[in-house]
């Protein structure tokens, strides 16, 4: 997506219907390879979790995840199916290009900002996104990383005491998955 949030909600790409995860993945490894140096990969909620995936392929210097989308392997926590249920009860949402209301945003992703703060981040930063990227997600469908590739590069991971799209419990169950691996994690 580019160009300013009110165009892109006055005319939402109808191509992000048939995004993924490994399309994501795909794309930013694609950049990443053509680059003169190795950077540090940094990616917040699936941004976050595109971030864990990139250095299982060999990519980057390192990676640090912020309230990264979890992998597979780690429970969802009933907060965070519940902060999924506008996408969830949306009918075809898993084809469908959507937004999120207001009201869901604030208590989702902003909860934590006063109401004037939190109406003015929705406006700033709100664009319509794919519903099957939610829906690999919650269902863990190509979203496994860090036990594979012993080579992997650096990584850490952050979590919000008050994150409510992505507890620290399911952070921590990420960080006990990919410490199994020899590659650092944190």
């Amino acid at each position: 997506m580019a160009g300013p949030v009110d165009q892109l909600r006055a005319d939402p790409d109808r191509r992000l219907k048939k995004l993924s995860v490994r399309l994501l993945v795909d794309q930013r490894a694609g950049f990443i390879k053509d680059f003169a140096e190795k950077p540090i990969i940094i990616g917040h909620f699936f941004g976050g979790l595109v971030t864990q995936l990139l250095p299982d392929c060999g990519l980057g210097v390192c990676g640090v995840a912020l309230a990264a989308a979890l992998i597979g392997g780690v429970a969802r926590t009933p907060t965070m199916l519940i902060s999924a249920l506008p996408v969830f009860l949306t009918p075809f949402s898993w084809n469908s290009v959507l937004t999120i209301s207001f009201e869901a945003f604030a208590t989702t992703f902003a909860q934590t900002l006063p109401d004037a703060q939190s109406w003015a981040a929705s406006e700033t930063y709100v664009a319509h996104a794919p519903g099957s990227i939610y829906w690999q997600g919650a269902l863990v469908i190509a979203v496994s990383a860090g036990k594979g590739n012993p080579d992997r590069p650096p990584l850490l991971r952050t979590s919000g005491r008050l994150d409510n799209a992505v507890s620290p419990a399911g952070v921590k169950g990420v960080f006990k998955i990919q410490t199994k691996s020899p590659s650092l994690s944190e």
